[in-house]
């Protein structure tokens, strides 16, 4: 074993030395302090470290290989019980580039990378799959097929802030994801008129599980200029589980460029709960709305607005959420307020704080909280 090893790293050496390939990597840190009503102090530190490799397969570039690892150390020492998570995971290894069928160029990509949808809020996973993109006359057309039973649960968007860390058994670096079977397909027709565009989507993500919960998905959305640097998206999505019911996601937002260094955005989302002929919307991917709680996209009207802005090596966003129920009748639930800044003080050191607050309503009132963090990131 111990010489087919050696074997292995002493041909990607001269592999490595043969091909122009490129290399990177990063080293993070994350200190966060965070505090309830009950005034209930909460300590984690994270660190990670992330390394890339780029390798190109023909000499014309067309075809190359991507691979990146991720180490990440999870800590929490207040308050007791304390926690502690290692997790290992490859976010990133797949093999990309084009060919041409007949006159039509068709790019590919296969392997495991980040698969997002349309809407950016149904699945934003790491999967193990196959996509294509290809454009006939005016029609954009993107395909993917995939699998996420291989992928690393722990490094999932969602999992740790749904379960906690405490409810990841100790010693497990990777934990197989749920199985779903995800299939994706979009149709982008391009200012098809007056700089306008439309996007159609279909979306089912068969669930290979024991609970055979499978979802399928239809999305419509529209975009484009308003007038000048104004711009809105429209979109609408109808969804099933296994045929069993149908439930609604519905967005609205507004971007304005007031100058080249800010940026307005106003949204609202809207996800069914079981109001008029709808069931409770429900993504695949779990997602939060906070990073304080966990905020389903379900049963929710929620109404945002953030501004960004960006001078030379200094970025900055904040954003403001209200969440109401809608099951029965419109209900706040609460106030989420999130202030993120970076500051780039050379061109491989980067440092930052983040502040987070969740304010809930009476009856929730032991929901809320605040965070506060500091990050730095150094390139290599």
């Amino acid at each position: 074993m111990k010489k087919k090893l050696s074997f292995i790293v002493f041909s990607f050496i001269l592999i490595s030395s043969a091909v122009a390939f490129e290399w990177g990597g990063t080293l993070k840190n994350d200190s966060r302090v965070s505090i309830n009503a009950e005034k209930l102090v909460v300590y984690n530190q994270t660190n990670s470290l992330n390394v890339w490799l780029s390798v190109p397969i023909t000499k014309d570039n067309v075809w190359n290989f991507y691979v990146e690892g991720n180490y990440k150390f999870l800590l929490k020492p207040v308050p007791k019980p304390v926690a502690i998570i290692n997790i290992l995971d490859i976010p990133l290894l797949k093999v990309s580039g084009q060919i041409n069928v007949g006159n039509v160029p068709l790019k590919l990509a296969v392997g495991r990378f980040k698969v997002t949808d349309f809407t950016s809020k149904i699945i934003n996973n790491t999967c193990d799959g196959v996509l294509a993109n290809s454009a006939i006359g005016f029609v954009n057309i993107d395909a993917y097929f995939g699998f996420t039973g291989l992928t690393n649960q722990l490094a999932s968007p969602g999992f740790l802030a749904k379960n906690g860390m405490l409810n990841v058994k100790n010693g497990n670096l990777y934990v197989l994801d749920n199985p779903i079977i995800p299939a994706i397909v979009k149709l982008s027709l391009p200012s098809i008129f007056a700089n306008q565009s439309i996007v159609i989507q279909g979306l089912v993500a068969i669930d290979c599980s024991e609970e055979k919960n499978s979802k399928y998905y239809a999305t419509v959305g529209l975009e484009g200029p308003l007038y000048s640097n104004l711009f809105y998206e429209l979109r609408t999505t109808i969804s099933t589980e296994s045929f069993n019911s149908i439930s609604n996601l519905s967005t609205i937002m507004l971007t304005w460029f007031p100058t080249r260094s800010i940026r307005l955005h106003f949204m609202t989302d809207y996800a069914s709960g079981g109001e008029l002929c709808f069931d409770n919307f429900r993504t695949v991917s779990s997602f939060s709305q906070s990073e304080l709680t966990i905020i389903e996209l379900s049963d929710a009207l929620i109404p945002s607005a953030g501004v960004s802005f960006s001078l030379k090596n200094f970025y900055a966003y904040f954003d403001v959420k209200g969440v109401f129920s809608i099951d029965d009748d419109l209900k706040f639930k609460y106030v989420i307020a999130k202030l993120n800044s970076n500051l780039n003080l050379f061109s491989d050191l980067q440092i930052g704080f983040d502040v987070n607050g969740i304010f809930a309503t009476s009856e929730k009132k032991s929901d809320t909280k605040f965070s506060f963090s500091l990050k730095g990131t150094f390139l290599f």
